[in-house]
């Protein structure tokens, strides 16, 4: 059998691989032949990894920016934290989480006391609301007119949270300077 095949290689092969002529037609084909069997096998797989590999890069990229946009907003977002943390404290005073109704007598004596301003009679109402709780209650003071409504308005401009609803005057019997008003006003608290 071997000299069958020497005899079919001697016949049929030989001559493209010695003949001039046919020798350079038979290795550019031979050539052809080896890059297609290798493009197929070889580099068309190469050739997918690298544009599946340029696609996740490119995609790690717009992910890179969109985490670099994140971590921005993120510091931006601690920055402005820390700004209003200090306004925090405000709030809390201004709907704070619980009656705190010895703060409310405190607040309301201070108030009196700057303005000149006896502080009678205190009443508080049944709380009402859910969220936020509201606070009815009925202070009686004496003074003069100008106190009175310098009195009202840190009331209704302090810190705390505070709307005035009514006001009733009534003039004192020992002078025509002293009034007597009974405030009705409403607090809130939060739970």
């Amino acid at each position: 059998m071997a000299i069958v095949g020497y005899k079919f290689y001697g016949r049929n092969i030989r001559p493209y691989l010695e003949e001039p002529d046919k020798k350079s037609r038979t290795i550019l084909g031979m050539t052809l032949f080896s890059l297609i069997i290798f493009g197929a096998f070889a580099i068309r797989p190469s050739l997918t990894t690298i544009s599946r590999l340029r696609q996740e890069v490119k995609k790690a990229r717009e992910a890179e920016v969109l985490l670099d946009e994140k971590i921005n907003k993120l510091s931006q977002a601690q920055v402005n934290y820390q700004l209003a943390s200090k306004n925090v404290e405000l709030v809390n005073r201004a709907l704070p989480k619980s009656a705190a109704v010895p703060e409310i007598l405190e607040n309301l004596a201070l108030a009196a006391g700057r303005h000149n301003i006896a502080l009678n009679e205190t009443k508080f109402g049944a709380v009402e609301g859910d969220d936020p709780k509201i606070i009815p209650l009925t202070i009686t003071v004496t003074g003069n007119l100008a106190n009175l409504e310098k009195f009202i308005i840190e009331l209704e401009e302090g810190v705390r949270q505070m709307d005035v609803q009514r006001v009733k005057m009534s003039r004192g019997s020992e002078s025509l300077e002293n009034l007597t008003a009974e405030i009705g006003l409403v607090t809130y608290y939060y739970e």
